[in-house]
């Protein structure tokens, strides 16, 4: 990193932006995940005595970047709601929009809907505001019960249709599919700090999808009591089969719609950590290009799964990325 080119952020709360320079700033940490909840999405700043003055559900942007010579170039890599004040410390738990959803439980059915469209509607009824839900499956029936909360629901559907569920940056929920976009560059000895295999294990050699039983096996309109036949698929061949059963999975279309989604995931079985200067620009779900790693299994394109922004005054800024990928050993330019 040129010397010129210093870390910097801008934190809004409420109506107060606080600078870098203007606080004698002991740390921030940004959080993102796909895989884990709760905390599904959260920031932890720690800020000096002005911390003071905000309040519970204050609005919160927070933006990291680099000062190159006096010209601040800051991106937005968290949105959300501050959610407690410490009584004993100059600390700000701030949560993301997501976290709405656990607080929502409620009995629906839907009949002959997209996986999308139930996201979309839980999504309304927790005013969360939605930058992508894809169709993905098409389900004969759905049911939503207050035995689990919203969060969990859209996690399922999202399990059972292959695709990501998270926030953006700037807090709208999404739920898609992967699709490889154009990589961020991460290259051992330039700024990449540290990278290890974290698991290369597949869960599975094979998929097998079961549903409802009895149910119907010629279409999704069938009256599913009149038949004694299990639904059921089988994506691939292996001894080590995944199960899925799921009671959402009421006929042959959506048994082999879940499989092949599962057996996607499958082959995406190598995830490995990795710290590097800290990027503002990586979000989760883009993709990173790995290259010139010694051990040339870590090389390749691989997704981001997690990310962890760090600034403090004795690291500076850097960033921590849990990344998962085939792990076939490209993206080496040696």
């Amino acid at each position: 990193m040129p010397s010129s080119l210093y870390p910097t952020f801008r934190v809004q709360i409420g109506s107060s932006s606080l600078e870098k320079e203007e606080l004698d700033i002991i740390d921030i940490a940004i959080r993102a995940s796909m895989d884990s909840a709760p905390g599904h999405f959260e920031s932890t700043i720690k800020l000096d005595e002005k911390a003071g003055n905000f309040s519970k559900d204050d609005n919160v942007v927070v933006s990291l970047g680099y000062d190159k010579d006096g010209s601040k170039d800051l991106r937005t890599v968290f949105t959300g709601k501050v959610e407690s004040i410490s009584n004993t410390g100059p600390k700000t738990m701030v949560v993301s929009p997501l976290t709405k959803l656990y607080n929502l439980r409620i009995d629906r059915f839907y009949n002959n809907q997209y996986a999308g469209d139930i996201v979309k509607d839980l999504a309304k009824e927790s005013q969360i505001e939605v930058d992508t839900a894809s169709n993905g499956i098409k389900l004969p029936s759905y049911v939503i019960d207050r035995h689990k909360n919203a969060f969990e629901h859209i996690s399922e559907l999202a399990s059972l249709c292959g695709f990501d569920f998270y926030t953006m940056n700037e807090g709208k929920l999404v739920f898609k599919e992967y699709k490889p976009s154009s990589p961020h560059i991460i290259e051992y000895g330039k700024n990449i700090l540290d990278i290890q295999l974290a698991d290369q294990t597949p869960p599975g050699e094979s998929v097998r999808v079961t549903g409802s039983s009895p149910a119907g096996t010629k279409g999704e309109d069938k009256y599913y009591w009149m038949t004694k036949k299990n639904v059921e698929d089988k994506a691939s061949s292996g001894l080590d089969q995944l199960l899925i059963r799921n009671m959402a999975v009421k006929d042959s279309i959506t048994a082999k719609a879940v499989s092949d989604a599962a057996l996607k995931r499958l082959k995406a079985s190598t995830t490995l950590k990795v710290t590097i200067m800290g990027d503002e620009k990586i979000m989760l779900g883009d993709t990173v290009m790995i290259q010139n790693v010694p051990q040339t299994s870590l090389n390749g394109e691989f997704q981001v799964r997690e990310l962890e922004h760090i600034f403090t005054k004795t690291e500076g800024f850097t960033t921590e990325l849990t990344c998962k990928g085939e792990g076939k050993g490209g993206g080496s330019s040696q």
